[in-house]
């Protein structure tokens, strides 16, 4: 959906993603028990936000080069600070804990039993590729289901997930049958 080209997951796009899940299953006949996202860049990012802020909502999620730590990108890339801090109403100066708290890689306990399929390319320059490998290192510490994929000579492209697509589409076929109808 489109939530804004600058939204990075704040609560008003937090609350369209509600209601558009709701109106899928209000009216579409979506089973609630496997609703899926698949995203890339901030879509990925915001994926993994939502999944993680509304725990049993999402069954499974891909996340195409998500940032997994924002304190970290926000050194890494700071010409992006200022546009994440905005979008959730801080100062860039008082960010810190809105970052870390839109981390994923600092709250692996939220995906305990929703399996993540995480790609990048180890040459994005814009979302260094460490986002991926350490967010799913955290989870696999967990024992949490995580597939990470790697792609080669790869950087910051929607084109990443073309070599990737029918394992998409087993991921999420494998996340709906396991679910069983249950969140």
């Amino acid at each position: 959906p489109d939530l804004g080209p600058t939204h990075w997951l704040n609560d008003k796009a937090a609350n369209t993603l509600d209601g558009i899940i709701e109106g899928m299953i209000r009216d579409h006949g979506v089973d609630p028990a496997r609703v899926n996202i698949l995203g890339t860049n901030m879509g990925a990012s915001s994926g993994l936000i939502y999944t993680m802020r509304h725990p049993g909502r999402v069954r499974a999620i891909c996340a195409v080069f998500p940032t997994t730590d924002f304190e970290q990108w926000a050194r890494e890339t700071p010409q992006y600070l200022k546009v994440v801090a905005n979008a959730h109403g801080v100062e860039p100066s008082e960010a810190a804990s809105v970052l870390q708290a839109l981390s994923p890689v600092n709250h692996p306990e939220s995906f305990k039993n929703i399996p993540v399929l995480l790609i990048h390319g180890d040459a994005d320059s814009i979302v260094p590729p460490h986002h991926s490998r350490d967010f799913a290192a955290s989870l696999q510490q967990h024992g949490f289901p995580v597939t990470y994929r790697e792609a080669e000579g790869t950087g910051h492209d929607d084109a990443i997930a073309e070599p990737f697509q029918q394992e998409i589409v087993d991921f999420f076929t494998n996340a709906a049958a396991s679910s069983g109808g249950r969140k």
